[in-house]
Order: structure tokens, then sequence, then C-alpha cells
């Protein structure tokens, strides 16, 4: 084909130029006129010829003067005369000597002389001209990105940009669509579509969906001199990841959860954890539990671990075995409050389980029966009784109790282990009040587990003590005095 282009441009070229010497001969033979502007003898349009000719040396075009005569030549001057262009003296014919390369190099810019064989005196002025080479389509469209990354959110409707590539085609734009460019989907067309001008890339279904497949690789092609048979291709990789939305409600992973518990657990420590499953990204997840029955409200709640959507059940309240509410059976559900229903794929919006929290035995120390005790007791009882403490084995054993006492001064009361306090004697001048510590602890415990109680004793007053003078006294007296006042003067 582009060897026919030539042959054609090349006559052409040959056309003009007789038509022009015939012309210019016609004009020759008539008389000059004195004031009749002189015209330039050569004769030649811009030179164009085909890149890429490979049958070297092949014809570029002619060069052509009226003043050519059997004793002169023509010669090129400029760029690449004489290496890559080389004309025939006695012709004018230019011939190419190399391959050319629109690409790289689209015109070329010389000079055409002619001149005396033996002198080489211009015979007329010199004439600047250029070649331009014509394009074929020999260079296929490349992406400006050997692959590209793009990403748009799961579920987006329909004809919601994606992203945009880029071809670009060195050849000449002016000729025959050489560097239009097209897009074409080749892989991935079910679920994107693209802009055959523009390269843009839109979502074509409304369910990407993430939780079934995280990322697309479309491929696209580009192909230049649309409409027209042949031409070239290229082809890039769009890898598209969907973005992750809330849109999957959290299940629980088993129907029921059991946990056992000591009574002794402590307010505001963990019962246990129960897990549920989110498919969707950690960002996304915002499990909330609840329970079916509020009363058991009262006992516990229930926390969302923010990094691993688990449900953590917290105690509130104490436990204790030996009560009726040592088992707690409850129901409990966990939904998401943040999820985008409208793209929602699940049509139950909660799950439920079952938990079971069992109350285990401790063995617990004896109860007192009282947080203290306190006794009243005047200071005259010697040797008896004043009072009794009590205490009780909370577990279910109901092992016996004994008591004691730390050592007392002066040994003034005694603690049985019965629990009865026995005073020798007491004196509230001495000391009105008096503190015990009893401690009980149960009779036959493998961990002897006792606890302590305070006991406080008032000792109150009796008239016990005659009064007595602040200090000795020496009365005197005057003899011979009237009744009177007598003074008591200390010694």
């Amino acid at each position: 084909m582009k060897f026919l282009l030539l042959h054609l441009l090349v006559i052409i070229n040959i056309f003009y130029h007789v038509v022009l010497c015939t012309s210019s001969a016609h004009h020759e033979s008539q008389p000059i006129k004195t004031n009749q502007r002189v015209k330039r003898a050569w004769v030649w349009n811009q030179i164009t010829t085909l890149e890429e000719q490979t049958n070297i040396p092949y014809l570029i075009g002619t060069l052509h003067s009226t003043k050519l005569r059997r004793d002169s030549k023509y010669i090129l001057q400029g760029e690449y005369a004489n290496t890559l262009f080389k004309v025939k003296e006695n012709t004018g014919d230019i011939y190419g000597y190399e391959k050319l390369d629109r690409e790289e190099k689209a015109q070329y810019n010389l000079t055409a002389l002619l001149v005396d064989m033996i002198t080489l005196k211009t015979l007329e002025p010199p004439e600047m001209f250029s070649i331009r080479l014509i394009d074929i389509n020999d260079n296929a469209p490349s992406f400006t990105q050997d692959s590209y990354n793009a990403s748009v959110s799961e579920m987006s409707a329909t004809d919601v940009l994606v992203t945009k590539v880029t071809a670009v085609d060195p050849d000449d734009p002016t000729v025959a669509g050489h560097a239009k460019v097209t897009y074409k989907i080749l892989q991935g067309y079910e679920h994107f579509k693209i802009n055959e001008n523009t390269g843009e890339i839109f979502t074509l279904s409304s369910y990407l969906d993430r939780e079934t497949q995280a990322s697309y690789e479309v491929i696209v092609q580009a192909k230049d001199s649309p409409g027209l048979s042949g031409g070239f291709s290229s082809s890039a990789t769009v890898t598209i990841h969907l973005n992750d939305i809330n849109d999957n409600f959290p299940t629980f992973t088993e129907k029921e959860y059991t946990f056992n518990v000591y009574e002794d657990l402590r307010v505001g420590d963990v019962v246990g954890k129960i897990l549920v499953k989110d498919i969707d990204e950690p960002q996304n997840r915002n499990a909330k539990y609840t329970f079916s029955k509020a009363k058991f409200q009262q006992w516990f709640e229930i926390k969302s671990n923010a990094q691993t959507n688990e449900g953590i059940i917290i105690l509130k309240k104490p436990l204790n075995y030996e009560s009726s509410d040592n088992v707690f059976r409850m129901s409990i559900e966990v939904t998401d409050p943040s999820i985008d229903l409208r793209v929602v794929k699940q049509q139950r919006p909660s799950s439920t389980t079952e938990v079971i929290v069992n109350v285990l035995d401790v063995d617990e120390p004896p109860e007192f029966s009282a947080p203290y005790y306190m006794f009243k007791v005047k200071e005259d009882v010697i040797k008896k009784t004043i009072g009794f403490v009590s205490a009780t084995d909370p577990d279910s054993p109901k092992r016996p109790v004994r008591y004691s006492a730390k050592p007392i001064k002066d040994d003034l009361f005694i603690v049985t282990i019965n629990g009865s306090i026995f005073i020798k004697s007491l004196d509230r001048e001495t000391n009105a009040w008096h503190n015990l510590t009893v401690t009980a602890e149960e009779i036959g415990s493998p961990t002897k587990k006792a606890t302590s109680v305070n006991v406080y004793i008032s000792v109150l007053d009796v008239n016990d003590n005659p009064p007595e003078f602040a200090e000795p006294y020496a009365p005197r007296v005057c003899e011979n005095t009237a009744n009177d006042i007598v003074s008591f003067v200390p010694i």
C-alpha cells in the first residue's frame, strides 16, 4: 500500500513539474516588459515522501529550474545533504539512502543550487525547500502506565466512575486516524464498561460484592485507526479493588455458650466472651449486644470489643452460690445499628444465642451476725459473762465454728470457744472502754477459713469511791472569837 502511495506522489510531482515547465517556456517566449516582475526560475512544491521506505535508494522528488543547461548541474546543501539525501546532478532527482522515521524527525530543510559544472558558479539564487515525511501507521498506541490500580466501593450503583486510562499514539494525528485511539474492555466487561473515546471506566453492575470477590482484573485494549481495517493495538491491565462497606450483619458462631464462674468473682470482672462472625472489614463492624429479658441487666452487662467485635460479659452484682440465683439462663441478641440497610444482603437483621452462667461454690469464711458488737457492763460486775458473738458457715456444709481472741492485756476478758465473753473485773476509773478482736474459724475446714469482728465494751460507772479533800487542811481559830466563819489554811 505504501509503495503505491509513493508512486502516486512521484507521478503527481512529475506531472506538476511538466505543467510548470510548459508554462515557464511559454512565458520565456514572450517579450519581458520593463515594468513586469521577474519570476523565480525554480519550479517545485514542497517535497513529500513516505517514511519507513526500505527499497534503497528510493526516489523522493525532483528539483526543476528553467535555467538548466547542458553545462550546469544540481547541488544539495543543508540537513543530511549528500548522506541521507543525494541529488542526480543532471536531472534533479532526489533519492533517499536510508530508512526515515517520521516519529524521530518529520521534516528536513535543504537548499537547492543550480551551478556551472566547471566554475561552480551559481546560475540563479539558491532556493530553500523542505522534505516532509508522510506518516504511515507504524506505531501502536502506548499506555501511559504498564498497569493501573483503582478502587470503588462495593455495591456501588451503575455508571460510577472508577478510573481513567490513557494511551498515546506517536503517529501523525492528521493522517487517516493513525493517532486516533479508541478503547475497549477485553476482560471484565461483565462488570465494567469504558468510554471508547476518553478511556474512563465505569461500573456496569450494581452487585459488586467484596465478600464474594475482592478485586477484578480488567484488560483494556487501545486501538488506532478506528473504522478502518488493520491498525495497531496494545493492552493494559487495570486492577480494581472493591472497598468494603458495612453491609453484613454479625451472627453468633455458637448456638449456646456455658460459663462456670466462682461465687467470689469480683464485680467488674469478666464472666465470659461470646464470639460473632462479621465478614465485613474491622472498621465496618459495630456489634451491639442486648439481653432478651431486662432482668439480667442487674447482674450483667455486655460490652463490644472494638478490635475483635466479640461480646464481653461483665459482672455487675456479687454472686452467691447459696442463693437461688446460682444458675442464669439468658438469651442474648446481636445486631449492627450502623449497617447500610440499602444494600444489606441478609434477611435477618439480628442473631440470637443462649448463654448459661453456672455459679460455683467457694469455701467462704464464717459470717458474723453483726458487723461489730458493743456491750455495756457496770464496773462492779465480777466474773460474769457479759455477752455473746455469733458466726455461721455460709457454705452448704454448715460446719461448726469456734471462737478465739488475741491475748488480752491484764487478762480482764476470756472468750470461750462457743463465743461467750467472760470478764474478771473492771474499773471504770482505770479504763472506761475496752476493744477486743474476736476470730471465728470453721471446724474441720481444709482451708481453715476464718474471719474476725470487733467487740467494744463500755464500762459503766458505779458509786464505789468516797469523796476526798483536794488537799489536807489545818483549821485554826482564836480564843474568845465570836461565832464566825473559820478559815481553813492548808498545812
